[in-house]
């Protein structure tokens, strides 16, 4: 019988294997984890997507199921709906970081919303006024109480140097790429929805530094026509990303879907 031990060449295999397959086991467990956070999102896109198919006189019986995200932001990490969130991870926050979490849940929210492609969320058939403004908030963004008094900025520029996941464009160049071509002489959108390349501007997006003393909502703005006045194109449906305190929700929503 050989009773010799394992060859060194041969252990040395064993023990690039095992650290291997550790490695892909981590990789497939936070990738996991990831998609368990974002289940949300694409329950929302679906039962959004399924609303658009299915209007008729600008109503749907499939209803929209889109919870609001609560994003908590720790020195040391992010909790998502009480939970640890293994999406936002890092050992010490940095402007970075707060900046990458705030557009991706601003990519999310877009992403969840159609990207301003369908004709999202119901209208009336008639309404005192041609068009109003329906708001749905997609995430809550809130500091640990001990991380007062600390000011974040710098998201603009992250907005138009980072690029989204999978994709070769800036989160700016997502946020609205889907606008830029749709509407000019109707719909009555703001010029600065048809060009925001020259203004640096996506429209809703104002506030550039996140005080840690308030809470930030991101939300998605659809300017709708009624649906008999949408048929006659004098307005088409126009769609928005946006970022901001309550008070810029109440300012800008004739209606908030939850």
């Amino acid at each position: 019988m050989n009773k010799r031990g394992v060859e060194p060449q041969v252990l040395v295999v064993l023990i690039i294997v095992m650290a291997g397959a550790l490695i892909l086991f981590s990789f497939a467990y936070s990738t996991a984890g990831q998609l368990k956070e974002n289940a949300d999102v694409d329950t929302c896109r679906l039962s959004v997507l399924a609303q658009a198919q299915t209007k008729f006189f600008g109503k749907s019986v499939v209803k929209l199921d889109c919870p609001r995200r609560n994003i908590k932001i720790f020195e040391n990490k992010v909790e998502l709906n009480g939970k640890t969130s293994k999406k936002y991870s890092f050992g010490k926050l940095t402007q970075e970081e707060v900046n990458k979490i705030a557009a991706e849940e601003l990519r999310l929210c877009w992403y969840k919303m159609a990207e301003g492609n369908r004709n999202v969320l119901e209208q009336s058939i008639f309404f005192s006024d041609s068009k109003y403004y329906q708001c749905l908030i997609c995430s809550e963004i809130e500091f640990d109480e001990k991380l007062r008094g600390r000011m974040f900025e710098g998201l603009d520029d992250y907005l138009k140097s980072s690029k989204i996941p999978n994709e070769a464009i800036s989160y700016f160049e997502y946020l609205i790429r889907s606008q830029r071509n749709l509407y000019l002489l109707w719909g009555g959108i703001g010029w600065t929805q048809y060009t925001p390349y020259g203004h640096g501007k996506t429209g809703k997006i104002d506030d550039q530094k996140f005080d840690t003393n308030s809470r930030y909502l991101i939300y998605f703005l659809a300017m709708k026509p009624t649906w008999l006045v949408e048929q006659t194109e004098a307005y088409t449906s126009a769609y928005y990303i946006g970022l901001g305190k309550q008070d810029k929700i109440r300012e800008e929503c004739d209606i908030l879907m939850n």
